[in-house]
């Protein structure tokens, strides 16, 4: 049993090894830039090996991406402060949360490349943990319930990730700053489509 731990911890720590490599890489020389043999090579980890947990450079690509979208996305919903506050503003709490870790990492930003959704839609047990999250903040809310929160969820971060990209990298259309109101304006009137008045 002892080798069967020590087996799966090994795994773990390889592919963990082979995305923290791929992930700097990526960031540092470019993506197109990148190859298969020097993620394996920085990860110090033999190149058939990586074909073991990954089947092409996109693919790790695609996991690297889904697994920093859910530690943003978790980050967020774990952190609302005010537990009895309304889901309305845990949301437009959870945005700006969002919004602010991207701001403070333009490399992660630019990475990410307004794919922050994926996360949502993946059904890996750590994301339907943190779905789980927002599913019991929706049901907790007191004065309204909310049909299909998942579509809801994934258009809000949708239109965040996709707004304040250029709003964080370029100050386009608006500083960031300028944008968000009008942002939390737009994720309320979301909300709203999916409100149904509770009896």
């Amino acid at each position: 049993m002892k080798t069967d731990g020590k087996a799966a911890l090994n795994k773990l720590k390889k592919r963990t090894s082979l995305m923290e490599a791929a992930f700097e890489l990526f960031t540092e020389e470019g993506f197109q830039n990148t190859t298969i043999s020097e993620i394996a090579r920085k990860a110090g980890i033999g190149k058939g090996t990586f074909y073991f947990y990954f089947e092409d450079k996109y693919d790790i690509r695609n996991r690297i991406i889904i697994s920093k979208s859910y530690e943003i996305l978790h980050e967020a919903l774990s952190s609302i402060p005010d537990k009895n506050d309304t889901f309305e503003n845990k949301v437009i709490y959870v945005a700006d949360r969002i919004i602010e870790k991207l701001s403070e990492d333009r490399i992660l930003l630019r990475f990410i490349h307004k794919n922050l959704s994926w996360a949502l839609l993946e059904n890996s047990a750590e994301m339907s943990e943190t779905f789980d999250l927002i599913l019991k903040q929706a049901e907790e809310s007191k004065e309204h319930f909310y049909k299909d929160v998942k579509t809801m969820m994934y258009l809000i971060i949708e239109m965040i990730n996709g707004a304040c990209y250029t709003a964080i990298l370029y100050e386009s259309p608006l500083p960031l700053e300028e944008l968000k109101p009008k942002l939390f304006d737009s994720v309320r009137a979301v909300m709203k489509a999916f409100e149904v008045t509770k009896a």
